[in-house]
């Protein structure tokens, strides 16, 4: 028998499973790293190198003397300075549907250098960057933020 009850939890399961990424999209490498030098690594990581990926929800940490460019899926360049902590907390791009591209970035601390990619340029209002004390939306394409 089917209670009102059942049913909202049906309706509820339904719309998180639409809302919340999969273990697999969660999993996939949003980005690629072109170039890490120094003291360069993912938090609760080994050292970053080229050609090593980037996903959703990981946090790229850099020392005093690390560096480290990233190409993303949409052609979107970021480069994190020294003495820096950026997190990938979303990267969702979709070339058939635009609107459905979401890319969201949090800067802890130090420097790092955007250039918006394919994503961030067809969905403007989907792209944001926060920092300790100010968000980022985008007009242009490339911009350099410190926090």
């Amino acid at each position: 028998m089917v209670t009102p009850i059942h049913t909202a939890l049906c309706a509820i399961l339904l719309v998180l499973s639409s809302v919340l990424p999969t273990a697999s999209q969660a999993a996939e490498a949003a980005g690629r790293v072109l170039f890490a030098i120094g003291d360069a690594k993912l938090a609760g990581g080994g050292a970053l190198k080229k050609d090593d990926t980037i996903s959703v929800g990981q946090k790229i940490v850099t020392g005093a003397n690390g560096h480290v460019h990233i190409r993303f899926v949409d052609d979107a360049f970021v480069s994190v300075r020294p003495n820096s902590s950026l997190v990938v907390e979303q990267y969702v791009y979709d070339p058939q549907q635009p609107a459905n591209n979401r890319v969201r970035f949090h800067l802890d601390q130090g420097v790092a250098r955007l250039i918006t990619g394919k994503a961030g340029q067809a969905a403007k209002d989907n792209f944001r960057l926060n920092t300790p004390v100010a968000a980022i939306g985008i007009r242009g394409t490339d911009f350099l933020v410190q926090a």
